[in-house]
């Protein structure tokens, strides 16, 4: 079984990659808006398969990862504008 430090670790190195996978996506379509639909159809690929796996993991499981985060958080997140 992992540690919490290990886990903690794991979250770091996602997101160091999300945000790098973040930044290039804006250059590319700063560079050339032709590349928002493709990259706009990647990020909507990984946040599908993302969510999808967390759901089902919790279902196996028998958890609710998702509500580990307040609901409150989770809508502010997702209704940005």
């Amino acid at each position: 079984m992992e540690s919490q430090a290990t886990i903690e670790q794991h979250l770091k190195q996602a997101f160091y990659h999300l945000t790098t996978a973040v930044n290039q996506s804006l250059q590319q379509v700063m560079q050339n808006e032709d590349a928002k639909q493709r990259l706009g159809a990647m990020w909507e690929a990984f946040l599908v398969q993302f969510f999808d796996y967390v759901k089902k993991q919790g279902k196996i499981n028998n958890l609710d990862m998702l509500g580990w985060i307040p609901k409150t958080k989770l809508t502010k997140l997702f209704l940005f504008k």
